[in-house]
């Protein structure tokens, strides 16, 4: 169930119900919003667009988020949408701050385990062993299909 925040289109309750509770609550709890999408983030409906409960709710109390940065539930409860429970920051930052700080850059094997042993040129890691691999069936794969006239 998608919850729009537009409410009932004559007088905007639902509206004017979380503007009420934005400028009212000023506690440290976790506050739930009684739709969510697939990843868990509570949403809703505003302005004919589905987004998250916690954009919304910060825009509200603080302005719109920053360019260049992301809202991080610093309470880590992806259906909270408590304002005072969000920090804007970096995309970067806010992985680090994850489930899965670090990701991939824990990982010290490929997917067929070698070691990750090269660096590339922008800076991402690589397998060496399955690069040259690739390379060797792609040059094979470009002499068989040389067109014999």
């Amino acid at each position: 169930m998608l919850l729009s925040i537009e409410g009932d289109e004559a007088t905007g309750t639902r509206h004017k119900q979380l503007v009420r509770q934005i400028r009212r609550r000023w506690d440290d709890l976790c506050w739930s919003w009684p739709a969510h999408n697939g990843q868990g983030y509570a949403v809703l409906r505003h302005k004919g667009k589905v987004v998250k409960a916690c954009i919304v709710a910060y825009e509200l109390r603080y302005g719109p988020v920053p360019v260049g940065k992301e809202l991080d539930h610093t309470c880590m409860n992806k259906g909270c949408w408590n304002p005072w429970h969000m920090e804007p920051v970096t995309r970067s930052e806010n992985v680090l701050r994850g489930d899965n700080p670090g990701g991939n850059a824990i990982k010290i094997h490929c997917p067929k385990g070698h070691p990750y042993s090269h660096y590339q040129s922008d800076g991402r890691r690589a397998c060496i062993i399955c690069r040259r691999e690739n390379q060797r069936r792609r040059r094979k794969e470009a002499k068989e299909n040389v067109a014999v006239y």
